[in-house]
């Protein structure tokens, strides 16, 4: 049975102690975003919960959850007692996997100053699931943004809003950046590799398993046969091979494929291979 290695990926990342490090010692610490900037944006937020939103920000030295609304009101938990915690174990099954490689990869390189960041810039935006404390999901969108910012550009709080779009019902998981400048790309590509680096890291698929996956998502028209021959094996491996990956697939991602060629093009969309 293989087991899904998604609560290592953010144990296998730089511990919130590690990143506190970056900030120490606190006295030197000089934040460059006022709290007036900050509460007007949250005050705007504030107008549109009862159309289906709800937002937090996150503390990146600590990992808490330091302010929030509307996240009684969709999801039924407290405001204020809502902690990162609670909501990791929100997410759905199927998307804690790429949920979790993009987050730990994107919060590793913007405080690490490997991308430029502004106040609110650049936001990565995601559609994953989440589930309310009722057990009910809800597709949602997840937009993440930074919140504030030392003297020398590094995130220390960072804002996410969220948009319920409909109830979920195995919706794929998804993530796109909102800055679309030349610079940005560029470095929003170093994180992509990063990600699909980490993925590797994990050993999710063998080093076989990864090669057919590769050869499904760039030649969508490809046969098993095709693939025997390139790689030198039998038909027959190849199918076996197949079976391995649709079973990984659904026990990853928590949901049905009809064949490896699936799993193939969902791995790509994700940008894993």
């Amino acid at each position: 049975m293989l087991q899904i290695p998604t609560n290592n990926i953010f144990n296998k990342s730089k511990s919130y102690n590690d990143f506190a490090q970056l900030y120490l010692p606190e006295t030197i610490i000089e934040n460059t975003i006022t709290i007036a900037k900050q509460e007007a944006i949250l005050k705007e937020l504030d107008k549109q919960i009862d159309k289906e939103q709800f937002y937090f920000v996150t503390d990146v030295k600590t990992g808490a959850i330091i302010k929030s609304n509307g996240i009684n009101k969709w999801l039924g938990y407290t405001d204020g007692h809502f902690t990162k915690k609670k909501y990791l174990s929100a997410i759905a099954n199927a998307h804690i996997l790429p949920q979790g490689l993009y987050a730990s990869v994107i919060f590793e390189t913007l405080i690490s100053k490997e991308i430029s960041c502004q106040f609110l810039k650049p936001a990565a935006i995601a559609t994953l699931a989440l589930k309310n404390k009722a057990g009910k999901y809800f597709y949602c969108i997840r937009k993440c943004s930074p919140f504030q910012l030392t003297t020398d550009k590094r995130v220390t709080e960072y804002l996410s809003e969220f948009t319920i779009i409909k109830e979920y019902s195995n919706e794929a998981f998804h993530i796109r950046w909102s800055a679309a400048d030349e610079k940005i790309t560029t470095q929003i590509e170093i994180i992509n590799k990063a990600v699909r680096k980490k993925f590797d890291e994990l050993k999710c698929f063998s080093v076989q398993e990864l090669r057919i996956l590769k050869r499904y998502a760039k030649k969508e028209n490809i046969t098993s046969e095709a693939i025997a021959k390139a790689f030198k094996i039998e038909k027959a491996t190849v199918g076996t091979y197949n079976k391995r990956i649709l079973s990984k697939g659904e026990v990853l991602f928590g949901e049905r494929f009809e064949n490896a060629r699936n799993v193939a093009e969902y791995l790509r969309e994700l940008q894993l291979i």
